[in-house]
């Protein structure tokens, strides 16, 4: 893929992106105002982004990554490391991890859902 194909598909995603951000916001009516940057790295364009509009706090949204240490990807580790504005990194809900029932408790539980 050439540079300039990589670039249009990038820019088409973004803009898939900010479509559905924009449908969010106008649902909950919340003013929104979107750019797209695909000339830079995504910390630079966040961080530029943040300095231009005067704002003091950068949202992003994260996964956990897999792995002993605690991490949310490379762009949330740079902003971190690089940001002299306040983060906030809304992660999704973490499914909780299935128990095992102890023998007793499962037992317990039948004899209560059969009733007398």
């Amino acid at each position: 893929m050439r540079a300039t194909s990589a670039t249009a598909s990038a820019r088409r995603d973004a803009a898939e992106v900010v479509k559905e951000v924009k449908a969010i916001a106008e649902f909950n009516e919340v003013p929104l105002k979107s750019a797209i940057r695909t000339d830079i790295s995504a910390e630079d364009a966040i961080l530029r982004q943040a300095r231009r509009g005067r704002h003091n706090l950068i949202v992003l949204g994260v996964s956990r990554r897999p792995g002993k240490a605690l991490s949310f990807g490379e762009l949330a580790t740079a902003l971190l490391e690089s940001s002299d504005r306040s983060l906030m990194f809304i992660a999704p809900p973490t499914a909780p991890r299935a128990r095992a029932a102890a023998p007793s408790q499962a037992a317990a539980k039948s004899a209560t859902k059969a009733g007398p």
